[in-house]
């Protein structure tokens, strides 16, 4: 009877779980035997979904330990420590206690195996959420195909996940369940063929042993319901939206407009808020889900008023990992609808959704089945703008779309260096923690959310005025499109192109905005086959004996520059700022009909964004003229520059008072502590672009005791730099590596943000003997000429005597006055 009555107990607490969804809570249970300490775990276990667990931080704070002591002497409360900071989004927190929870159970991997790998589902989310797809997908379907193997018995009866296998066993088909949606979703994002149909394949099995266990369920609404939304998430993860809608119909156990219903019943306030208020945002996901399998289902009349209802719940503005979507989905539905101006409205509703946050990164998308594409808010309603003859308007969102790809990809960095940096990194500290109290308040605290508006907005205003460009990298603040017009000159033009595709699809649009100080004027022209038309001109540059290039250069040159010829007449001047993989495209090699090339047309300058204008050419140039480093030591003779020794002794014989660092003092301790007293910093030294991880891309410099060589992409944003050019002559991406841009933008941002007011650098390996004489002449033009100008002889200068473009066409121009 004992034994009975603790079965009764232990089920109808794992039955009570389910309906709430978080499997890992049910393991908490299974594995309440783990080893005592002072510190009670239960005080780190809640169920209160965004209220409590804050508490667990409580507790830990209280114990007044740095996290990797406490680690050593409480491994398993350490867990729930990165299990808190990972929901409430402290993810540089999270990181970290990650690290020190998988070093100190290295050694216990049997008593620790379910608690590792549901850390590294948690990291695998997050590597989903800041789109590093593959290196996700690796590392969870190895935790799926091990716990899924482990844990056999999900293949009899998912009872047995709750009751007959107590321990590691019943845990690891708690991480099957858990790793398999995930695994989908980054195979899907990857772009993968062969990965995604693994993980297809899996989740069909999946799928079958889940339907076998119906049976069991069928008297139990609850579960039934749980069983029918996983098969539904499973269905969209595996891009099958009428089987999704079919599920999710059946889950209900009653037609679609009772999910409407059960969507409308969360504007009741407290009837679906039972002991937790996970409960809520479980109805709130499945109706969420519902609407949108009908959206993808052509159901758009469905669609429509389930999302309608959704825009009522009290809970809505809690959801800020999903509402933006709700606001962009009636958009393009009144959009199909033909009504214009409400998909504009709605649009823009999805913009400040988005850009109401620092960070966007979420975690729970890939836990639901599907990641909503924000860039596609953006152009969605760039196009609408261009469509309804709004080209300004237009062009102020495709600048914001980009701002807001920057806030996203430095959203990790909590601290900038520069002027009053106590003071903005304490406004940091408050905006982060606003805006996590924003996810954590109430759902019918209309007071409160008011509050922290209004502290949001404060915080942002503070850090416009005292640091405008802080704020930039940290909040979506771009110009208005007139005041971005009078920083030109009258022989200037602006070219800004932006991409429109349907979401995560290849892109069918370019829009290429002409920016003057009398008009902005927008194009659309053709994307389809764009991004590998760049792909295969950069490879037959590579082919430094063949002429295959100069079709390729013709047919760019026609596609992206002659549709605007009529409005760059008389403009010297040209400033391109790129978008995705126009980022690769050497720009200065396009050649006209009449074999002129760019270049030869125009000064050409790049920009990540229009808007970075205002902060160039501030501050006054040190007195030291020229601060060289060259073919720092690597330790690894294969990576050694002896040309690039060469090319840094001949550039700093033009400047009398130049100094000159090579091989092991040519080190990143020299930058950090000397490049701002220079005007001009030549960094002649490999470096690595990292399209998949953007904030690790670096420049290679000398190792000593103070740093490690690796200058990384944040720790460039804390450089204090006052330069007029900086020049990374080694500096390249790999021939045919065409992705995003984050990576080309995040560095070349963080040299501009770091105070240098032009970059110089290349998209290749360029052969020594041409780099050292373009460099050279680069620097004599710099004693007469301003840096456009003296970039734009230098190049004419190299094509006469080095005409195949290998040799010179890789170096661009970033900023400059």
């Amino acid at each position: 009877m004992r034994q009975l009555a603790h079965f009764k107990r232990i089920f109808t607490a794992a039955h009570r779980l389910l309906r709430s969804r978080s499997l890992v809570f049910i393991a908490a249970i299974l594995l309440s035997g783990c080893a005592a300490s002072p510190y009670d775990e239960n005080k780190f276990y809640t169920r209160d979904y965004n209220l409590k667990f804050q508490s667990n931080l409580d507790v830990f704070s209280s114990s007044s330990m740095p996290i990797a002591q406490f680690a050593q002497g409480y491994p398993g409360q350490t867990y729930y420590i990165c299990r808190a900071h990972n929901k409430l989004r402290n993810f540089s927190q999270f990181l970290t206690c990650r690290d020190q929870f998988m070093s100190v159970t290295q050694s216990e991997l049997k008593d620790y195996v379910f608690r590792r790998d549901a850390i590294n589902i948690m990291y695998g989310e997050y590597l989903i959420a800041i789109g590093r797809y593959a290196e996700a997908y690796d590392l969870l379907f190895d935790i799926y195909q091990r716990n899924i193997e482990n844990g056999a018995s999900l293949a009899g009866n998912l009872l047995g996940a709750f009751t007959a296998n107590w321990g590691e066993l019943g845990a690891q088909n708690v991480n099957a369940f858990e790793a398999i949606m995930p695994v989908l979703v980054a195979a899907k994002l990857s772009g993968k063929h062969k990965e995604f149909d693994n993980a297809l394949l899996l989740s069909k099995n999946l799928e079958a042993k889940i339907r076998r266990n119906q049976r069991w369920a069928a008297g139990m609404s609850d579960v039934n319901m749980q069983m029918k939304t996983l098969l539904a998430r499973l269905a969209v993860a595996q891009n099958d939206y009428e089987k999704a809608y079919e599920e999710i119909t059946r889950g209900y156990q009653f037609g679609i407009g009772s999910i409407v219903q059960a969507a409308g019943m969360l504007t009741g306030g407290t009837l679906l808020y039972e002991a937790t208020g996970e409960y809520d945002n479980e109805r709130f996901n499945v109706a969420n889900l519902s609407a949108y399998s009908a959206f993808k289902t052509g159901r758009n009349s469905i669609a429509k008023e389930q999302y309608l209802e959704l825009l009522k719940s009290p809970i809505f503005n809690q959801q800020k990992n999903f509402n933006f979507h709700v606001y962009h989905h009636l958009g393009l539905i009144s959009q199909q609808e033909g009504d214009i101006e409400s998909a504009i409205n709605y649009f823009e509703q999805a913009v400040d959704a988005l850009e109401s946050a620092r960070s966007t990164i979420n975690t729970e998308a890939a836990k639901i089945g599907f990641v909503g594409d924000k860039q596609a808010v953006y152009r969605d309603l760039v196009s609408a703008l261009v469509t309804s003859g709004q080209a300004a308007r237009a062009f102020e969102y495709a600048e914001r779309g980009k701002a807001r790809a920057l806030v996203d990809l430095l959203a990790s960095k909590k601290s900038f260096a520069g002027r009053n940096s106590a003071e903005v990194n304490q406004a940091l500290a408050e905006l982060d923690q606003l805006q996590l109290a924003s996810l954590e308040s109430a759902p019918v605290d209309a007071g409160a959310v008011g509050a922290e508006k209004r502290g949001l907005k404060r915080i942002q205003q503070t850090l416009q005025q005292e640091a405008p460009e802080v704020a930039s990298l940290v909040s979506v603040s771009t110009e208005n499109p007139s005041e971005i017009q009078q920083l030109l000159r009258n022989d200037e033009a602006i070219i800004e192109y932006f991409y429109h595709s349907p979401e995560r699809g290849e892109a069918e649009q370019l829009f290429a905005f002409v920016v003057t100080p009398g008009q902005i004027q927008a194009v659309s022209l053709n994307a389809k086959g764009l991004d590998g038309e760049v792909r295969e001109l950069r490879q037959a540059i590579a082919n430094s004996e063949g002429e295959a290039w100069q079709d390729g250069a013709l047919a760019l040159y026609q596609r992206l520059i002659e549709p605007l010829s009529k409005s760059l007449t008389g403009k010297t001047h040209l400033t391109i700022v790129p978008h995705g993989a126009l980022h690769y495209l050497p720009f200065n090699v396009l050649r006209a009909a009449n074999n002129q090339f760019l270049i030869e047309q125009h000064t050409v300058r790049m920009l990540p964004s229009a808007s970075v204008m205002k902060f160039l050419n501030k501050g006054t140039a040190p007195s030291q003229n020229l601060l060289v480093l060259g073919n720092p030591d690597l330790n690894d003779s294969a990576l050694d520059l002896p040309g690039a020794q060469e090319e840094a002794r001949a550039i700093s014989a033009l400047w009398p008072d130049s100094k000159v660092v090579l091989r092991q003092f040519a080190s990143e301790t020299v930058i950090k502590n000397s490049a701002s007293a220079f005007k001009y910093l030549h960094l002649a030294s490999h470096g690595q672009f990292d399209s998949q991880n953007p904030l690790n891309s670096r420049m290679l410099l000398s190792a000593d005791s103070e740093n490690d060589g690796y200058l990384t992409v944040p720790e460039i944003y804390d450089l204090q730099l006052n330069a007029d050019m900086v020049v990374l002559s080694a500096c390249q991406t790999a021939l045919g590596d065409v992705t995003n841009g984050d990576d080309v933008v995040g560095l070349n941002r963080g040299f501009l943000y770091a105070g240098a007011k032009a970059i110089v650098g290349s998209l290749w390996e360029v052969p020594d003997e041409p780099t050292k004489d373009l460099m050279i002449s680069l620097y004599q033009n710099l004693n007469s000429m301003d840096i456009r100008s003296a970039m734009q002889a230098a190049q004419i200068a190299a094509i006469k005597k080095y005409p195949h473009p290998v040799s010179w066409a890789a170096f661009q121009l970033t900023g400059g006055d």
